[in-house]
């Protein structure tokens, strides 16, 4: 019913789950959205992180995945007026040997441009609130086999996988900035 939110200030917070529902296109995933509020005691540039370690098994590119801790993160600075893109549900599904898209692009985004990185996958160090360390047990989904691109589209705004090979989940992660 709550989790515990890292501001990157010291403090540590339980916010509280507003709403938790099944993911229309994958009725294996639940979105949780939970809220709260924080106040910094001066302004400047913060990690706020969590950590949970309720994260799906059988992941074809992170064989530890059901015993590694999720660890989401972003970076704020308290300087800038900004707000957090909107982005679309990444939960898809692809066949094999066909072109996999993803759009990438936000519904809100403030007119910020946003760029994206594919990146590995992030694991907290140690203690209650952990550095964003990454994970080596990870592999990029198109290393499973050893084939085909794994890739963004700035221009487009679009990740994309030129030629699935093995059916079964994958994880991959992608940082907006």
């Amino acid at each position: 019913n709550s989790i515990k939110v890292c501001f990157g200030d010291g403090t540590v917070s339980d916010l509280d789950m507003i709403s938790s529902n099944m993911v229309p296109e994958n009725n294996d995933v639940v979105a949780k959205v939970y809220e709260g509020s924080h106040t910094y005691a001066s302004s400047g540039t913060f990690q706020i992180s969590v950590s949970e370690n309720n994260r799906s098994a059988n992941i074809l590119n992170f064989p530890n995945s059901v015993l590694t801790p999720m660890f989401i993160w972003t970076v704020i600075n308290t300087q800038q007026a900004n707000s957090t893109p909107d982005f679309p549900n990444l939960s898809f599904t692809a066949g094999i040997r066909q072109v996999f898209t993803v759009n990438l692009k936000p519904k809100s985004t403030d007119s910020d441009s946003i760029s994206y990185k594919i990146v590995k996958v992030s694991i907290p160090s140690p203690g209650t609130c952990g550095v964003r360390m990454t994970s080596h047990d990870y592999l990029y989904p198109n290393d499973v086999s050893k084939s085909g691109t794994f890739k963004i589209d700035q221009i487009n705004k679009t990740l994309s996988w030129n030629a699935p090979e093995l059916a079964g989940n994958y994880l991959f992660a992608v940082l907006a900035y």
